[in-house]
């Protein structure tokens, strides 16, 4: 087996950031699109296709067939490979969205990470000028890519949460900053008998409305949950929530819920959990990334203890699912 060397190791990390960016221009520019749906292309077909430098587009495609990502064939055109595929936008899945957006706004983002570094304050309000929720609401279009980018990070959790949680005892379930319903509408397709509230501002609700087949029990509510939140549901669901916000932010959300939560209620959040000290867990990654676009943070369980506590409300259980998060189950003081 291979081992490189810390030095080997260092150089490739230094570096890691250009195959990111050619991953971004081959997402921006479609190419595994056009190759799906027209065959293998050269790169002077390509150029012509996306109104690009062929010498350029060539340099591009070769370096990414030398990572496995498209592959040149004995004519000279570009093939899809497995790994070309995840840049496809029709696929389920896709990383299509999440190449586009991490290569553009999140890198500007990433690189002010210094300057967040030094002073605390959050890079992607630097590089942009906004908070990323108000840059998302004043930019549709980067909206509609970050709801897709979201979609392939988190598509598979729904399956792991609804194997891992039983939904059946609630009458009312209100998914608290549910953005585009996909969690929400897969508990209500497995329990039937439950009713589905979903509760975010206003132009997000507005864009999922335009999106959601007709369900009598799925209800759409407008609102800001750091002012209130909606009342007559018996579970509160939080996914992915809490780690876009910092402490005192968390603790008004939460507070909010502990307000409108009835006293046989119950909160759901699913989150990563990290564990302490030195053990490796992709939450620390995302705990960087956290800290550089939206202000948020990852959290110990030690951390949520503390949280729920200054928010009313206490840490019933824990209960893993097969990916990388955990449902914490919460209830009044």
């Amino acid at each position: 087996m291979e081992t490189k060397t810390p030095e080997m190791w260092m150089k490739e990390k230094v570096y890691g950031y250009w195959l990111s960016q050619a991953l971004y221009c081959a997402a921006e520019l479609n190419i595994a699109d056009i190759i799906f749906c027209d065959g293998p292309q050269t790169s002077s077909d390509l150029a012509k296709k996306t109104n690009t430098d062929e010498r350029s587009l060539f340099r591009l495609l070769r370096y990414l067939a030398s990572e496995e990502v498209f592959a040149e064939n004995e004519t000279g055109a570009f093939a899809l490979t497995p790994k070309a595929n995840q840049l496809r936008s029709d696929i389920h899945g896709s990383q299509h969205a999440m190449a586009v957006m991490s290569g553009s706004e999140h890198y500007l983002a990433s690189s002010k990470m210094i300057d967040n570094v030094r002073t605390g304050k959050c890079a992607y309000e630097i590089a942009h000028g906004q908070p990323i929720f108000e840059y998302l609401k004043d930019h549709p279009n980067s909206a509609r890519v970050f709801d897709k980018a979201m979609e392939s990070i988190h598509g598979s959790e729904s399956n792991q949460i609804l194997a891992a949680y039983n939904f059946s005892e609630f009458i009312t379930l209100a998914d608290i900053g549910g953005g585009n319903g996909s969690m929400l509408l897969a508990i209500l397709n497995q329990y039937p008998n439950l009713h589905g509230v979903l509760f975010d501002l206003s132009h997000v609700t507005a864009a999922t409305a335009s999106s959601i087949t007709n369900l009598e029990r799925f209800k759409l509510v407008s609102g800001d949950f750091f002012q209130s939140v909606t009342p007559n549901a018996d579970a509160y669901l939080l996914r992915h929530i809490i780690h876009d916000w910092d402490d005192e932010k968390s603790i008004l959300i939460l507070s909010n819920i502990r307000k409108a939560l009835p006293k046989h209620g119950k909160v759901l959040m699913i989150e990563a959990i990290l564990p302490e000290g030195n053990t490796p867990h992709p939450g620390k990654m995302f705990d960087w990334i956290m800290m550089g676009i939206p202000g948020g943070i990852e959290r110990t369980l030690t951390e949520y203890k503390i949280l729920f506590a200054k928010s009313g409300l206490h840490i019933q259980r824990v209960i893993p699912t097969a990916g990388l998060n955990s449902i914490i189950e919460a209830t009044t003081l």
